[in-house]
Protein backbone atom coordinates (compact mmCIF):
# COMPACT_ATOMS: atom_id res chain seq x y z
CA UNK A 1 0.00 0.00 0.00
CA UNK A 2 1.17 3.63 -0.63
CA UNK A 3 0.80 5.67 2.43
CA UNK A 4 1.29 8.86 0.62
CA UNK A 5 0.02 9.21 -2.82
CA UNK A 6 2.85 11.45 -4.35
CA UNK A 7 1.82 10.08 -7.48
CA UNK A 8 -1.76 9.86 -9.65
CA UNK A 9 -3.92 6.45 -9.11
CA UNK A 10 -6.50 5.87 -11.68
CA UNK A 11 -10.00 4.60 -10.01
CA UNK A 12 -13.51 6.10 -8.70
CA UNK A 13 -13.09 5.96 -4.84
CA UNK A 14 -14.21 7.48 -1.55
CA UNK A 15 -12.26 10.49 -0.61
CA UNK A 16 -12.29 10.45 3.58
CA UNK A 17 -11.06 12.76 6.12
CA UNK A 18 -10.85 12.44 9.45
CA UNK A 19 -9.97 15.17 11.78
CA UNK A 20 -10.74 15.06 16.20
CA UNK A 21 -13.80 17.17 15.49
CA UNK A 22 -15.46 15.46 12.46
CA UNK A 23 -15.50 13.03 9.94
CA UNK A 24 -16.41 13.58 6.23
CA UNK A 25 -16.61 11.64 3.36
CA UNK A 26 -17.06 12.11 -0.57
CA UNK A 27 -17.43 9.47 -3.35
CA UNK A 28 -16.86 10.08 -6.70
CA UNK A 29 -16.55 8.12 -10.18
CA UNK A 30 -13.95 10.63 -12.13
CA UNK A 31 -15.61 13.84 -11.82
CA UNK A 32 -19.15 12.44 -10.90
CA UNK A 33 -19.91 13.46 -7.07
CA UNK A 34 -22.12 10.79 -6.37
CA UNK A 35 -22.91 11.37 -3.13
CA UNK A 36 -20.87 13.45 0.29
CA UNK A 37 -21.56 13.13 3.69
CA UNK A 38 -19.91 14.21 7.10
CA UNK A 39 -20.78 13.58 10.68
CA UNK A 40 -19.51 15.72 13.88
CA UNK A 41 -17.85 14.29 16.79
CA UNK A 42 -18.53 15.40 20.84
CA UNK A 43 -15.23 13.68 21.46
CA UNK A 44 -12.98 11.71 19.74
CA UNK A 45 -14.26 8.04 20.67
CA UNK A 46 -16.73 8.59 18.53
CA UNK A 47 -14.98 8.42 15.60
CA UNK A 48 -15.36 4.51 14.75
CA UNK A 49 -18.93 4.97 15.41
CA UNK A 50 -19.84 7.92 13.06
CA UNK A 51 -17.48 6.25 10.58
CA UNK A 52 -19.07 3.11 10.57
CA UNK A 53 -22.32 4.82 10.01
CA UNK A 54 -22.03 6.55 6.93
CA UNK A 55 -20.13 3.81 5.95
CA UNK A 56 -23.64 1.79 6.39
CA UNK A 57 -26.19 4.66 5.30
CA UNK A 58 -24.20 5.42 2.23
CA UNK A 59 -23.66 1.96 1.05
CA UNK A 60 -19.84 2.96 0.76
CA UNK A 61 -18.19 -0.81 1.65
CA UNK A 62 -16.46 -2.38 -0.52
CA UNK A 63 -14.93 0.99 -1.88
CA UNK A 64 -11.13 1.89 -2.81
CA UNK A 65 -10.15 4.96 -0.57
CA UNK A 66 -7.96 7.84 -0.21
CA UNK A 67 -7.73 8.92 3.16
CA UNK A 68 -6.14 12.30 3.60
CA UNK A 69 -4.44 13.46 7.37
CA UNK A 70 -5.16 16.25 9.31
CA UNK A 71 -2.45 18.42 9.52
CA UNK A 72 -1.72 17.41 13.35
CA UNK A 73 -1.39 13.51 12.13
CA UNK A 74 2.11 14.20 9.87
CA UNK A 75 4.94 16.64 9.91
CA UNK A 76 6.25 18.05 6.37
CA UNK A 77 10.13 19.13 6.02
CA UNK A 78 11.87 21.30 3.40
CA UNK A 79 15.27 19.81 2.75
CA UNK A 80 18.22 19.66 0.68
CA UNK A 81 17.82 16.80 -1.65
CA UNK A 82 20.45 14.30 -0.90
CA UNK A 83 23.31 13.73 -3.89
CA UNK A 84 21.51 10.22 -4.37
CA UNK A 85 19.97 8.66 -7.74
CA UNK A 86 16.55 8.58 -7.55
CA UNK A 87 15.89 4.83 -6.83
CA UNK A 88 18.31 5.67 -3.47
CA UNK A 89 16.32 8.55 -2.43
CA UNK A 90 13.53 7.58 -0.20
CA UNK A 91 15.94 5.55 2.07
CA UNK A 92 18.25 9.16 2.24
CA UNK A 93 15.78 11.61 2.69
CA UNK A 94 14.64 9.01 5.57
CA UNK A 95 18.10 8.87 6.89
CA UNK A 96 17.99 13.00 6.44
CA UNK A 97 14.77 13.68 8.96
CA UNK A 98 16.12 11.30 11.64
CA UNK A 99 17.08 13.50 14.02
CA UNK A 100 14.43 16.43 13.10
CA UNK A 101 11.65 13.70 14.25
CA UNK A 102 10.69 13.58 17.99
CA UNK A 103 9.87 9.54 18.18
CA UNK A 104 12.20 7.32 16.59
CA UNK A 105 12.71 6.22 13.37
CA UNK A 106 11.72 2.77 13.36
CA UNK A 107 8.38 4.15 14.14
CA UNK A 108 7.68 6.61 11.42
CA UNK A 109 6.34 6.66 7.67
CA UNK A 110 8.38 8.97 5.88
CA UNK A 111 7.87 9.92 1.83
CA UNK A 112 9.00 12.74 -0.23
CA UNK A 113 7.51 14.92 -3.52
CA UNK A 114 9.97 17.00 -5.48
CA UNK A 115 9.54 20.38 -6.05
CA UNK A 116 9.49 21.85 -9.66
CA UNK A 117 13.42 22.39 -11.28
CA UNK A 118 12.47 25.95 -11.80
CA UNK A 119 11.55 26.38 -7.99
CA UNK A 120 15.02 26.57 -6.85
CA UNK A 121 16.71 28.03 -10.13
CA UNK A 122 20.29 26.59 -10.12
CA UNK A 123 20.87 26.51 -6.42
CA UNK A 124 20.72 23.07 -4.25
CA UNK A 125 17.34 20.81 -4.91
CA UNK A 126 15.13 20.91 -2.56
CA UNK A 127 12.62 18.49 -1.57
CA UNK A 128 9.35 18.16 0.99
CA UNK A 129 9.38 15.13 2.90
CA UNK A 130 6.68 13.56 4.86
CA UNK A 131 7.02 11.81 8.18
CA UNK A 132 4.30 10.55 10.27
CA UNK A 133 4.08 7.81 13.04
CA UNK A 134 2.96 4.15 11.62
CA UNK A 135 1.20 3.19 14.52
CA UNK A 136 -1.41 6.31 14.06
CA UNK A 137 -1.71 5.04 10.47
CA UNK A 138 -2.02 1.49 11.03
CA UNK A 139 -4.69 2.60 13.15
CA UNK A 140 -6.78 4.85 10.69
CA UNK A 141 -6.15 1.99 8.01
CA UNK A 142 -7.37 -0.81 9.97
CA UNK A 143 -10.81 1.16 10.89
CA UNK A 144 -11.67 1.85 7.38
CA UNK A 145 -11.35 -2.15 6.77
CA UNK A 146 -13.03 -3.37 9.68
CA UNK A 147 -15.70 -1.16 7.72
CA UNK A 148 -14.98 -2.51 4.34
CA UNK A 149 -12.96 0.48 2.94
CA UNK A 150 -9.77 -0.30 0.90
CA UNK A 151 -7.25 2.12 2.16
CA UNK A 152 -4.85 2.08 -1.27
CA UNK A 153 -2.94 5.45 -0.49
CA UNK A 154 -3.29 8.19 2.51
CA UNK A 155 -2.37 11.61 1.83
CA UNK A 156 -1.57 14.89 2.95
CA UNK A 157 -3.65 18.07 2.72
CA UNK A 158 -1.18 19.88 0.94
CA UNK A 159 -0.98 17.89 -1.66
CA UNK A 160 -4.62 17.06 -2.07
CA UNK A 161 -5.45 20.95 -2.01
CA UNK A 162 -2.84 22.02 -4.38
CA UNK A 163 -3.92 18.87 -6.96
CA UNK A 164 -7.17 21.11 -7.30
CA UNK A 165 -5.63 24.09 -8.20
CA UNK A 166 -5.06 22.45 -11.56
CA UNK A 167 -8.66 21.08 -12.00
CA UNK A 168 -9.80 25.05 -11.79
CA UNK A 169 -11.18 26.36 -15.24
CA UNK A 170 -9.29 29.48 -15.03
CA UNK A 171 -6.03 28.68 -17.09
CA UNK A 172 -3.75 31.17 -14.50
CA UNK A 173 -0.24 28.84 -13.83
CA UNK A 174 0.40 31.29 -10.78
CA UNK A 175 -1.79 30.40 -7.71
CA UNK A 176 -2.09 30.91 -3.90
CA UNK A 177 -4.03 28.46 -1.61
CA UNK A 178 -4.97 29.32 2.06
CA UNK A 179 -6.03 26.99 4.46
CA UNK A 180 -6.96 27.00 8.16
CA UNK A 181 -7.41 25.03 10.96
CA UNK A 182 -8.85 25.56 14.26
CA UNK A 183 -5.63 26.73 15.37
CA UNK A 184 -2.94 26.93 12.65
CA UNK A 185 -2.88 26.30 8.89
CA UNK A 186 -0.69 27.02 6.08
CA UNK A 187 -0.45 28.75 2.01
CA UNK A 188 0.10 26.86 -0.46
CA UNK A 189 1.69 28.57 -3.56
CA UNK A 190 1.76 27.09 -7.10
CA UNK A 191 2.94 26.61 -10.58
CA UNK A 192 0.71 24.88 -12.96
CA UNK A 193 -0.56 23.23 -10.12
CA UNK A 194 3.13 22.08 -8.99
CA UNK A 195 3.68 23.42 -5.12
CA UNK A 196 6.57 25.49 -5.49
CA UNK A 197 6.36 27.02 -1.65
CA UNK A 198 4.77 25.74 1.36
CA UNK A 199 4.67 27.68 4.78
CA UNK A 200 3.12 27.50 7.86
CA UNK A 201 0.31 30.39 8.56
CA UNK A 202 -0.02 30.83 12.84
CA UNK A 203 -3.37 32.27 12.70
CA UNK A 204 -6.36 29.70 12.63
CA UNK A 205 -10.03 29.59 12.37
CA UNK A 206 -10.73 30.09 16.34
CA UNK A 207 -8.73 32.77 16.79
CA UNK A 208 -10.28 34.73 13.79
CA UNK A 209 -13.75 33.49 14.64
CA UNK A 210 -13.10 35.12 18.45
CA UNK A 211 -11.77 38.12 16.62
CA UNK A 212 -14.48 38.55 14.69
CA UNK A 213 -17.49 38.03 17.79
CA UNK A 214 -15.49 40.37 19.84
CA UNK A 215 -16.28 42.65 16.79
CA UNK A 216 -19.59 42.25 16.45
CA UNK A 217 -20.85 45.71 15.82
CA UNK A 218 -19.08 46.31 12.90
CA UNK A 219 -18.71 42.81 11.68
CA UNK A 220 -14.99 43.07 11.36
CA UNK A 221 -11.86 41.09 12.84
CA UNK A 222 -9.93 42.63 14.92
CA UNK A 223 -6.87 44.73 13.63
CA UNK A 224 -4.17 42.67 14.55
CA UNK A 225 -5.84 39.65 14.02
CA UNK A 226 -5.95 39.95 10.18
CA UNK A 227 -3.18 42.25 9.93
CA UNK A 228 -1.11 39.45 11.01
CA UNK A 229 -2.76 36.69 8.70
CA UNK A 230 -2.14 39.43 5.73
CA UNK A 231 1.21 40.38 6.95
CA UNK A 232 2.35 36.14 6.27
CA UNK A 233 0.68 35.66 3.26
CA UNK A 234 2.22 38.87 1.92
CA UNK A 235 5.54 37.65 2.76
CA UNK A 236 5.17 34.52 1.03
CA UNK A 237 3.31 35.59 -1.62
CA UNK A 238 6.48 38.10 -2.22
CA UNK A 239 9.32 35.30 -1.44
CA UNK A 240 7.76 33.16 -4.15
CA UNK A 241 7.22 36.74 -6.80
CA UNK A 242 11.27 37.54 -6.35
CA UNK A 243 12.95 34.43 -5.62
CA UNK A 244 10.85 31.58 -7.89
CA UNK A 245 11.20 33.41 -11.08
CA UNK A 246 7.57 32.10 -11.96
CA UNK A 247 5.57 35.99 -11.80
CA UNK A 248 3.05 37.11 -9.81
CA UNK A 249 0.05 35.25 -8.12
CA UNK A 250 -3.13 36.65 -9.62
CA UNK A 251 -5.54 34.59 -7.49
CA UNK A 252 -5.83 33.64 -3.99
CA UNK A 253 -7.93 30.40 -3.38
CA UNK A 254 -9.94 29.86 -0.29
CA UNK A 255 -12.31 26.76 0.89
CA UNK A 256 -16.04 27.14 0.86
CA UNK A 257 -16.94 29.11 3.79
CA UNK A 258 -13.68 29.45 4.13
CA UNK A 259 -13.47 26.80 6.38
CA UNK A 260 -15.70 28.41 9.11
CA UNK A 261 -14.56 32.08 8.63
CA UNK A 262 -17.45 33.30 6.10
CA UNK A 263 -16.19 36.60 6.37
CA UNK A 264 -12.70 35.67 5.12
CA UNK A 265 -12.76 36.57 1.37
CA UNK A 266 -13.83 40.16 2.00
CA UNK A 267 -11.54 40.61 4.59
CA UNK A 268 -8.64 39.83 2.18
CA UNK A 269 -9.80 41.25 -0.48
CA UNK A 270 -9.56 44.29 1.51
CA UNK A 271 -6.28 43.44 2.15
CA UNK A 272 -4.46 42.29 -0.92
CA UNK A 273 -3.87 43.22 -4.61
CA UNK A 274 -5.10 40.45 -6.20
CA UNK A 275 -8.50 37.87 -7.19
CA UNK A 276 -9.70 36.39 -4.25
CA UNK A 277 -12.13 33.40 -5.06
CA UNK A 278 -13.78 31.43 -2.45
CA UNK A 279 -14.00 27.93 -3.90
CA UNK A 280 -17.25 25.59 -4.77
CA UNK A 281 -17.38 21.72 -5.55
CA UNK A 282 -19.32 23.32 -8.66
CA UNK A 283 -15.55 24.28 -9.92
CA UNK A 284 -14.11 21.17 -9.49
CA UNK A 285 -17.23 18.51 -10.18
CA UNK A 286 -19.31 17.97 -13.21
CA UNK A 287 -22.96 18.15 -10.37
CA UNK A 288 -22.22 19.52 -7.13
CA UNK A 289 -25.67 18.22 -6.59
CA UNK A 290 -26.59 21.36 -5.28
CA UNK A 291 -25.28 20.71 -1.92
CA UNK A 292 -25.45 23.13 0.79
CA UNK A 293 -22.56 25.50 1.55
CA UNK A 294 -21.94 24.06 5.58
CA UNK A 295 -21.92 20.70 3.81
CA UNK A 296 -19.39 21.62 1.34
CA UNK A 297 -16.85 23.17 3.98
CA UNK A 298 -17.00 19.94 6.39
CA UNK A 299 -16.44 17.43 3.00
CA UNK A 300 -13.66 19.62 0.97
CA UNK A 301 -10.70 18.01 2.13
CA UNK A 302 -12.32 14.53 1.19
CA UNK A 303 -13.42 15.66 -1.92
CA UNK A 304 -10.30 17.28 -3.05
CA UNK A 305 -8.59 13.58 -1.83
CA UNK A 306 -11.26 11.86 -3.71
CA UNK A 307 -10.45 13.84 -6.90
CA UNK A 308 -6.37 12.98 -6.49
CA UNK A 309 -7.17 9.58 -5.92
CA UNK A 310 -7.98 9.49 -9.82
Amino acid sequence: MKLFNTKLAHSGRVGLSISDTCVAFAYLRGDELISCDYGLLQRKQQTAEVLSSLIKQYKLAGNKCTFVLQSSAYQLFLIEAPAVDEGEMAAAVRWRVKDLLDYPLQEAVVDYFDLPPEAYRGSQKMVYVIAAKKAVLELLVEQCRVNGLSVDCIDIRELVFGHIMGCLDDQLPNKAFVYLDDDSGFINLSHNASICLNRGLEVGVRQLQQSHVANADNDDFSFSDIDALVLELQRSIDFYESHLGFGSITQLCLPPASNGVPQLPEQLNRNLDMRVRELQFADLVSDDKGIDVDKQRFCFAALSAGLRGH
